[in-house]
């Protein structure tokens, strides 16, 4: 994605027009192929320009809905322009990962989740409005399909490192992998939306008083809600070092589900989730490639396969793959003594 003077334009017209003063040149703090954030700081504290490709660019409106319908703890948005493809939001804090080091508190994590998962509930019933944005619908209905469409980029996947045997067994798990999404449907769980990057670098945290804000929300989908929440579960293993047997482990999973058992006993949910864990690196490759189907849209050949196909992210797409033959192989759809929801596919440094 390349910056674009225009927004620049365009962010300080609208700073001026709600009277602040800026205080120092405009700052660029993130830059990926799939959206770029610049820090402006004014008279009255920093403001965040986020600017995307046209394919992500919801992310205001969708921050919008979350905040009228549902009340979210979401970031406070000063103005958007929608041809521009960015938005102006307030200052929320510094990143809860960045916290962590210092202050860490488990509590913290808890009400992440907690957060989070009433976010889900409430959202069941904005579900038609997030669909007029056109957020992506992979609910459980959809994902055959999209398993379809996901392997049709064979040659992709083969340059990422799927082996020719590899692609060939995963054309023939279609079948296993329709009957992992009906069985999961079976438990009833609604779906809802999902982050698709939910972990504790997309939460800010305001030091004084400890509020937590959700951000970045641009690339949520309509999905069954444990997809989000075991990506949040298996970064937090990770970075802290968070075994399966422990008893954290359990708290954060429980906690997952408290916002759920309405709906479904803890057992049940524990199958569902470990059953959503099986069909997981699918949704997570499907999530991969959407970000580099949008980025491409604003970047040249070159400069996108060198960001997606080199260094921390070579063979990622790859990983995926090779993560659901593992789980699914040789196996009824409904044997999921292979899973580990602490062992994510591949190695987070997200």
């Amino acid at each position: 994605m390349q910056q674009n003077s225009d927004t620049i334009i365009w962010a300080k017209d609208c700073l001026l027009e709600n009277k602040y003063v800026l205080n120092a040149p405009p700052e660029i703090i993130q830059k990926t192929p799939y959206s770029s954030v610049i820090r402006f700081t004014t008279s009255h504290g920093n403001i965040y320009l986020k600017e995307t490709p046209p394919a992500l660019s919801m992310e205001a409106e969708i921050i919008l809905i979350l905040k009228e319908k549902i009340h979210a703890a979401v970031p406070k948005i000063l103005g958007i322009n929608n041809k521009l493809h960015c938005f102006l939001m307030l200052d929320s804090g510094i990143p809860l990962r960045e916290y962590l080091k210092t202050h860490f508190q488990l509590n913290l994590l808890f009400s992440v989740i907690l957060q989070y998962t009433n976010i889900q509930y409430v959202a069941i019933d904005q579900i038609d409005n997030l669909l007029k944005l056109d957020v992506l619908d992979w609910r459980l209905n959809k994902l055959p399909e999209l398993y379809h469409q996901i392997l049709n980029k064979e040659k992709l996947l083969l340059k990422d490192g799927v082996t020719e045997s590899e692609y060939k067994t995963l054309e023939a798990l279609y079948p296993t992998f329709v009957a992992i999404c009906d069985l999961l449907s079976q438990y009833h769980i609604p779906e809802t939306l999902n982050h698709c990057d939910f972990h504790d670098n997309n939460v800010l945290i305001d030091p004084k008083n400890n509020h937590l804000t959700l951000i970045d929300w641009g690339e949520i989908v309509l999905a069954h809600p444990f997809f989000s929440l075991i990506s949040f579960i298996s970064t937090t293993a990770f970075r802290y070092s968070i075994n399966e047997i422990d008893d954290i482990f359990s708290e954060l999973l429980d906690t997952c589900f408290k916002n759920w058992l309405n709906v479904a006993s803890k057992v049940q949910l524990k199958e569902a989730i470990l059953l959503t864990k099986k069909l997981w690196p699918i949704y997570s490759a499907m999530g991969y490639y959407r970000l580099i189907a949008s980025s491409g849209m604003d970047m040249d050949e070159t400069t996108l396969t060198s960001y997606f196909s080199t260094g921390r992210n070579a063979g990622r797409f790859a990983k995926y793959f090779k993560e659901f033959i593992k789980t699914s192989v040789d196996l009824e759809p409904s044997d999921i003594s292979r899973v580990k929801l602490s062992d994510p596919s591949r190695t987070i440094h997200g």
